[in-house]
Formats: C-alpha cells, sequence, structure tokens
C-alpha cells in the first residue's frame, strides 16, 4: 500500500482504505473478528456443531477471511468446543478452479456432518 500510495501520489491527498488497516492510512472497515465471532456464536447456539468456511488459501492474518476465523475460533472456545473438529474449510483457489468438483466436495462435507 505504501508502494502504490506514493506510485501514484496518494501521499499528498486524503486517501481512505475500506477493506484493510494499513499505517498512514484512514480506513472505515467492519469489524470482521466481531462478525465471524456472532455469526459462529448463533450457530453454536441453535446447536449445530459444524461451520464451513470457505476462504481464499495463504492470505495474510489482517485479511478478512483470516479474521473472521479468529472470530469462529473464540466462539467454539467460549462454548466450551473444540474448533479443529466443528471447522472445516474450503479453499476456493483460483476462480478458474472447477466450480462442480468445489460443489461435489461441499455436498460430500454437508453429508459427512449433518449437524
Amino acid at each position: 500500500m505504501d508502494e502504490m500510495c506514493e506510485r501514484y501520489g496518494f501521499s499528498k491527498r486524503p486517501v481512505v482504505s475500506m477493506i484493510y488497516q494499513h499505517d498512514g492510512c484512514s480506513a472505515v472497515v467492519p469489524d470482521h473478528r466481531m462478525a465471524g465471532y456472532l455469526l459462529a456464536h448463533h450457530l453454536l447456539s441453535l446447536g449445530h456443531r459444524h461451520i464451513l468456511h470457505f476462504a481464499d488459501s495463504g492470505v495474510s492474518p489482517f485479511h478478512p477471511f483470516a479474521l473472521r476465523l479468529s472470530g469462529y475460533r473464540q466462539a467454539y472456545q467460549e462454548m466450551g468446543l473444540d474448533s479443529d473438529t466443528g471447522l472445516h474449510y474450503m479453499h476456493r483457489g483460483s476462480q478458474k478452479d472447477n466450480l462442480q468438483a468445489c460443489a461435489e466436495n461441499v455436498l460430500r462435507m454437508l453429508d459427512a456432518y449433518p449437524d
């Protein structure tokens, strides 16, 4: 981000990020960690024990996917549940991936964990 700001002269203009927080740049971003926590807490309180999380692989710890995942884990921990056995991941990868194969994987996960 710093390189981009320098390159395009943004450092001389006000810049607001709407996805990530960056040093030297104002940001208006949702609390992705809290969103993940509230979502997982709600589902777990309804009795669901397995959550399927779609995410791109290799994202930074400050990426919304990673922040939501952190919130999911907190909800599992607070309810005395093991997120390692209840939280499942589907990595989307690139847009060139076979969508049919992804859909089949999701259906297998849903069949394996009906709760």
